[in-house]
């Protein structure tokens, strides 16, 4: 036992030195996740290294799961180890500790974004090549046997074959971890929200039931747990899965208008800035300082990744567009459920961070100006969306536009001054009247545009120290304002 633990030591040490020469030539984030769950998963170390090994390749650096035929199978049994290690942890959970007595530290997040980078959808991409070549249109069988049987690729029926195997486990580990979700932790429920988010729509409609019912359940606790980021991802993950090609799915979705309402208020405290879930400002490995140019320079892809997991603003953006595009969800919504997405998002507009909340205003404005119903929104005595009765109130946003035009920004107070009168117009184009033409461009440039200020600011003054002469009370003046004080 103690010379299997010696050796299982001595390949956590090599997969640590392999990442640390992979890191030297390509700061990928699939070597930082790894990296993070060797110390905490040093059981599944070998299998870890194994994934690694086969799915980068020295040459090109790949690091895609799913490259080639071995690293598709390392793929699946890394998929099978975190099921274990998900299913170990709840039952360590229950019981507050492991079999050894150890208290139970959980699974890591970083371990399931390492099943975001699955490559999902070579089996279609491998037929249309196939059509396309029309090479072995006129060949027998015996032709198209032999060269199957030469062939280094694989065919797109076992491609196809291989993607739904490993489908099909990975969905298990995530239903497994979204039924358990008390027993783990938010940025681990986020990172399974984001998963099925992105797999759900290749699933049967009867699994899909079962996946929005597991989705309500987990928006519902998130927003009455206050866990704005959970229930965000819960939310976007839904609209995804409704607007694809499940949308004739008939299922009650009257939930989403106002846990989407809900969610929305409990993200304002997120909104201080574009990378609020990252532990440091600006977010790591991210940028590059050229020295011999002596200029900063932006990783697209390491941007673009950071974005996507640790950002609540990026997450209000996307769960708005998956919410305009779902027929069921705000796509035949009534008046009262946009208008009252209208007012949150004109709330987080103006309650936000500056540069967060210009792009929320850009898109709540377009999104007022398609609403022709909802101009009366900017009128002061407002508009009554409701289906009557005493709780029904006036909805308006001119309040809000009159504290923005009040802002520090000159481009907020510029827009702000200029859309009431903009909105109602069918000439005047909304985007013309914002410095920017995408949100999520605009947001991702938050650390370029603060350092780049420091440029614009005025040096400060240095003011020469001159020799003058001071003067000291004296005696006199002293005992006139004191008075004696006798010694005791």
């Amino acid at each position: 036992m103690v010379e299997g633990d010696q050796r299982l030591e001595a390949d956590v040490r090599i997969c640590h030195s392999n990442l640390l020469d992979f890191r030297n030539d390509s700061s990928l984030q699939t070597c930082y996740e790894v990296d993070c769950c060797l110390n905490v998963h040093k059981k599944y170390a070998r299998l870890l290294l194994f994934m690694l090994s086969s799915s980068v390749a020295p040459c090109s650096c790949r690091h895609d799961l799913g490259a080639s035929h071995v690293s598709r199978q390392a793929s699946k049994e890394v998929v099978l180890a975190i099921g274990k290690i998900a299913q170990a942890t709840a039952h360590g959970l229950k019981g507050g500790r492991d079999e050894n007595g150890k208290q139970v530290r959980g699974l890591q997040h970083e371990l399931l974004k390492v099943l975001l980078r699955l490559q999902i959808g070579r089996a279609d991409a491998a037929a249309m090549n196939n059509l396309s070549s029309g090479a072995l249109a006129g060949a027998d069988d015996d032709v198209r046997r032999g060269l199957a049987e030469a062939s280094i690729t694989q065919s797109p029926e076992q491609l196809r074959k291989a993607e739904a195997e490993l489908l099909y486990e990975v969905f298990v580990v995530y239903l497994r971890i979204l039924r358990q979700r008390h027993l783990h932790s938010r940025e681990l429920l986020a990172s399974i929200l984001a998963g099925l988010a992105r797999w759900g729509q290749q699933v049967n409609l009867e699994l899909l039931l079962e996946i929005l019912f597991e989705l309500k359940l987990a928006v519902k606790d998130a927003i009455g747990q206050a866990d704005e980021l959970v229930a965000l991802q819960g939310l976007n993950c839904a609209l995804v899965l409704l607007s694809g090609p499940s949308q004739a799915l008939i299922t009650d979705v009257t939930w989403l208008s106002d846990a989407m309402t809900g969610a929305l208020g409990l993200a304002l405290p997120s909104l201080y800035s574009t990378h609020s879930e990252g532990e440091v400002w600006p977010p790591p490995r991210c940028f590059i300082f050229d020295e011999k140019k002596q200029t900063v320079r932006a990783s697209d892809k390491e941007l673009l990744e950071s974005l996507e997991t640790g950002s609540v603003p990026i997450l209000v953006l996307r769960c708005l567009e998956a919410a305009l595009k779902c027929p069921q969800g705000y796509g035949a919504a009534s008046d009262a459920a946009l208008a009252s997405l209208v007012e949150m998002l004109f709330s987080l507009a103006l309650t936000a961070d500056s540069h967060v909340g210009i792009a929320f205003l850009k898109e709540v404005s377009l999104l007022l100006k398609r609403q022709r119903r909802l101009h009366t929104l900017l009128d002061a005595e407002g508009g009554i969306f409701g289906l009557g009765g005493i709780s029904d109130r006036a909805v308006t946003v001119v309040w809000h536009l009159q504290a923005l035009t009040c802002c520090l920004p000159p481009d907020v107070t510029k827009a702000a001054k200029a859309l009431p009168a903009s909105i109602p117009k069918m000439t005047v184009q909304i985007g013309d009247l914002f410095p920017l033409k995408d949100s999520r461009s605009w947001l991702a440039t938050e650390v370029g545009r603060h350092v780049a200020a420091v440029s614009t600011a005025p040096a400060p003054v240095q003011k020469s120290l001159t020799r003058a002469r001071c003067s000291f009370v004296s005696e006199a003046e002293l005992r006139a304002v004191c008075g004696d004080i006798g010694v005791s």
